[in-house]
C-alpha cells in the first residue's frame, strides 16, 4: 500500500485480482486497503469465483484495462514493493522510446535472501540473454497495449509456472521491442518456496526445451 500511495506520479488507476476464495487474512487486508485507498485516482477489485491461476487472472486484468481504453499496463505482485519514482521513470522511458513495447528494470530482493539483479538494457542484449537466462523481470514491467496486439495475451492451460517465459517468447516472435531501465525500481520478496522453484531442475529443463524448440 505504501508503495502505491507513495508514487510520485499520481494519475493512475489500480486493478486488483483476487484469484479464488480468500483467506481471512486477505479479506482483512482488503478491508484495510479500502480505508487506505483514499487519494488513488480509481481502483477496481476483480474476484475469481475459483482459482484460475496467474495467466488467466492477469488476462482478466488486461482485458478489463483494454475495454476501459487504457494503453499502458504496469505489473506488480501484492507481496512486493517498489520505488516512489517507479511509475514516473517508466512513463518517461516510454515517452523517450515510443517504439518500445515493454519496459522492465533492475530489481532487488529481500526476505530470506537479499541482493540485486542487473538486467540487460537494450533489445538485442535482452534477446541474447533470453537464450540462456531470464532477461527481464516479469513483475517489474510496463506493457504498451501494442505488446498484446503483437504477442497476444498470456498462454493459459499449462500446469507449470513459466507463463512469463512463454509471453517473452511470443513477444520476440511478434517483433515486440524490449528495454530494461538500469535503476532498481522493484523489490521482490523471497521465500523458501520461490527459491526452490527457481532452482528446480525440472523447471530449468522445461524452459530450456521451450527455448530450444524455437
Amino acid at each position: 500500500f505504501d508503495s502505491i500511495k507513495g508514487q510520485l506520479y499520481k494519475s493512475f488507476s489500480l486493478a486488483i485480482c483476487i484469484d479464488g476464495n480468500c483467506s481471512e487474512g486477505v479479506e482483512n487486508s482488503l478491508k484495510e486497503f479500502k480505508k487506505y485507498a483514499n487519494g488513488i485516482n480509481k481502483y477496481i477489485i476483480i474476484r475469481n469465483s475459483q482459482n484460475l491461476g496467474l495467466a488467466k487472472s492477469l488476462n482478466k486484468l488486461i482485458i478489463y484495462g483494454l475495454e476501459q481504453g487504457y494503453t499502458l499496463f504496469i505489473r506488480a505482485d501484492t507481496d512486493d514493493t517498489f520505488a516512489p519514482e517507479r511509475i514516473s521513470l517508466l512513463l518517461q522511458a516510454k515517452l523517450n522510446n515510443p517504439h518500445i513495447d515493454v519496459i522492465g528494470s533492475n530489481y532487488s530482493y529481500f526476505g530470506i535472501k537479499n541482493g540485486t539483479s542487473i538486467m540487460p538494457r537494450t533489445h538485442n542484449e535482452i534477446l541474447h540473454k533470453y537464450s540462456y537466462d531470464l532477461p527481464i523481470a516479469h513483475a517489474s514491467v510496463m506493457f504498451d497495449k501494442s505488446f498484446f496486439e503483437k504477442a497476444g495475451l498470456y498462454q493459459s492451460g499449462y500446469k507449470d509456472r513459466i507463463e512469463d517465459q512463454r509471453l517473452w517468447l511470443s513477444g520476440f516472435r511478434g517483433d515486440c521491442k524490449f528495454l530494461n531501465l538500469q535503476e532498481v525500481l522493484y523489490n521482490v520478496r523471497t521465500s523458501q518456496s520461490i527459491l526452490a522453484r527457481r532452482n528446480s531442475i525440472k523447471e530449468k529443463i522445461l524452459i530450456f526445451s521451450m527455448k530450444f524448440s524455437h
